[in-house]
């Protein structure tokens, strides 16, 4: 149950805040080199993205060469 209030609550004012927002390019560019240096610092990340273009092409260059038919997109008619 809701307790039954007999006075009104006393409002008090609020403080005033000295904090400022940024502008927007101060924003991004905080964001940005914080994005960076997380990504940067996270070993485990930057191993799998930097092999993982390289590997997909080695598969992909794999499977191309040794497919069973003759026949390629690129070859000359």
């Amino acid at each position: 149950m809701m307790p039954v209030l007999t006075e009104k609550p006393v409002k008090t004012p609020v403080t005033t805040s000295n904090f400022k927002v940024p502008d927007k390019w101060t924003q991004v560019r905080t964001f940005v080199s914080r994005n960076l240096k997380r990504k940067i610092a996270d070993r485990q990340y930057m191993v799998i993205n930097l092999l993982e273009a390289p590997l997909l092409a080695f598969i992909l260059g794999y499977i191309s060469n040794t497919a069973k038919t003759k026949f390629t997109s690129f070859q000359a008619t």
